[in-house]
């Protein structure tokens, strides 16, 4: 399938809505934006697996391959629609830098609103896509590969948050994935007012550069996210935008070489090796 760009807010679909009076749908969206000060607000309690440790891009049990965790925002985007209260998976693509592709860890963060004693049952799963499906054609802009081929899915965790963001750390079982995924969550069991999303944080600092329609290049993922409008339907997920923002998660993916790669990388040493022994002998 051929590389396509995208515009630097992707394609130009104006169909975004956001609160407290900064904006109003032109069209039904599935986007729901957010902001609440995160002053006092931070929770880093809810850790599932080994907390990473990175410096320059290199973490204890793998390398980091895409982070976008430096400069998190006060914004963030609802799993619930705001024309129909529908529940919609939501997420990112990413395209990830260096080789290694064995992932290890995945570091996300979401805001809960969930008043104390309800949603007793909240909980989320986080999955990662090969973006191998049919084209989604925007309103404008050019077509995108649609996430479809299930990569990965985690186990239940509970979701918790009465207006809070919180940290989450999921160790991955050495899952090999492509140069490009599109992870998401899919927030369950949230009832009434209650709400969950994810946290903006931009710019990325770790990831491959991407071309754009207009000429310059942007690091890791476009400004854009995906939505899944139908929980049925694979071929429902959609690009949403939320200008003046780019629409990139809070989001770090640790990875290992795969052992094929290893191995080989291991006998070109040994090879070297021989021949300059050879050499000097």
């Amino acid at each position: 399938m051929p590389q396509l760009s995208r515009s630097p807010f992707g394609p130009v679909q104006t169909e975004y809505w956001l609160s407290h009076g900064l904006g109003r749908p032109k069209t039904d969206s599935d986007v729901n934006i957010h902001t609440f000060l995160r002053a006092g607000t931070r929770t880093a309690g809810l850790v599932l697996g080994t907390t990473l440790v990175v410096s320059s891009a290199l973490a204890a049990d793998g390398t980091v391959v895409y982070d976008s965790t430096s400069n998190r925002s006060d914004t963030w985007v609802s799993n619930i629609s705001p024309t129909n209260r529908r529940q919609i998976e939501i997420g990112d693509e990413i395209s990830l830098a260096g080789s290694a592709r064995m992932v290890t860890s995945f570091v996300f963060e979401y805001f809960g609103d969930i008043a104390p004693g309800t949603s007793p049952g909240a909980n989320a799963v986080v999955r990662f896509y090969a973006n191998d499906g049919g084209l989604h054609v925007p309103s404008s802009g050019p077509a995108a590969p649609m996430p479809q081929t299930l990569l990965w899915e985690s186990a239940p965790f509970q979701v918790l948050g009465n207006k809070e963001f919180r940290e989450v750390t999921l160790s991955v079982p050495n899952i090999v994935v492509p140069d490009k995924i599109t992870w998401s969550i899919q927030f369950n069991g949230l009832t009434g007012a209650s709400q969950a999303g994810l946290t903006i944080s931009d710019p990325v600092t770790v990831g491959a550069v991407l071309p754009t329609s207009n000429g310059t290049f942007l690091l890791g993922s476009y400004s854009d996210y995906w939505g899944k409008t139908d929980p049925l339907r694979s071929d429902s997920w959609a690009l949403f935008v939320i200008p003046p923002n780019r629409a990139n998660f809070h989001a770090k993916l640790t990875a290992v070489p795969e052992p094929g790669a290893v191995a080989l990388f291991a006998a070109g040493g040994v090879t070297v090796l021989f021949l300059r022994r050879r050499q000097n002998g």
